[in-house]
């Protein structure tokens, strides 16, 4: 907007008092580049977008992926606390994975919301106890280690007597926890290349920047309102794709562990108190 009052300005004033040349253009030339523009925006928009629907996706798979465990697990058995340390590394999970998506940068104020760097260890003490969450500090992929714990856990429990079929379901919910670790670290570990992004806004900002001077001609002293309306939103929706570049740093993430957290702690007595499977003989 500074930029379209300066140039009204200068075509108002000191072109008509000094017979300086006028600031302007044919219009032409931003009618055969527009197109461009609004291309590279709706491309890297909806890339971003797709990442943002499939980090969506997962972390619904993660919940129902937890209240299937929960269900399945008074089938594993109380003997050798099978059964409890099963539903302790499951309530240890989401906060693992979460830890995983958001260790980027931080902030010193631990209230600003582009702080995403996230210390899994509180709320992993919490379900698994001081020590052995600390054990998970030395793992590199700390929720890749806690599904390996629920796999010998499950293993364990098989030769106490849980029953096959139970410990084949119980072993796919686990592989669909991997799947989404799996899915989570390809959106991370995946971003759109810096280089489109960062063409896309030089070649906005000069189209914006050079829009006033094809807009004098047919506006006049318009083209100040018209300039902002445009630029502001161009400006958004190209805003609004780099924001949604890192799908983790912007989804509740940690609301979702928290109430993963809190159903599976609701069925955690009702499935100690299920009696262990004993093999019908007939």
């Amino acid at each position: 907007s500074t930029a379209a009052a300066l140039v009204a300005a200068w075509n108002t004033f000191m072109a008509t008092a000094y017979g300086l040349p006028a600031l302007c253009i044919l219009p032409l030339a931003h009618q055969l580049t527009g197109g461009v523009v609004s291309l590279s925006l709706v491309f890297r928009t909806n890339n971003a977008n797709r990442r943002l629907i499939d980090a969506r996706r997962l972390l619904g798979k993660l919940s129902k992926c937890t209240r299937d465990m929960s269900r399945i697990s008074q089938y594993i058995p109380n003997e050798g606390d099978c059964r409890i340390e099963t539903l302790r590394h499951l309530r240890a999970f989401p906060y693992a994975l979460e830890s995983h998506v958001r260790k980027g940068r931080t902030r010193q104020n631990p209230k600003d919301p582009t702080s995403f760097r996230v210390d899994p260890m509180p709320s992993m003490a919490r379900a698994l106890g001081e020590r052995r969450a600390r054990r998970f500090t030395f793992y590199e992929n700390i929720p890749a280690q806690v599904l390996m714990d629920m796999s010998q856990i499950l293993h364990r429990g098989l030769m106490k007597g849980m029953s096959t079929q139970m410990h084949t379901q119980a072993e796919i919910i686990v592989k669909e926890l991997s799947a989404v670790l799996a899915e989570c670290e390809k959106i991370l570990y995946t971003p759109i290349p810096i280089s489109f992004t960062r063409h896309t806004s030089r070649i906005l900002t000069m189209w914006l920047f050079t829009l006033p001077l094809s807009l004098w001609s047919p506006l006049g002293w318009c083209m100040v309102p018209a300039v902002f309306l445009i630029s502001w939103v161009m400006l958004g929706v190209d805003e609004i794709g780099i924001e949604i570049e890192e799908p983790f740093c912007i989804l509740p993430v940690r609301p979702l562990c928290d109430m993963c957290d809190r159903e599976i702690v609701g069925t955690m007595a009702q499935a100690l108190e299920a009696p262990d499977y004993q093999p019908f003989k007939g």
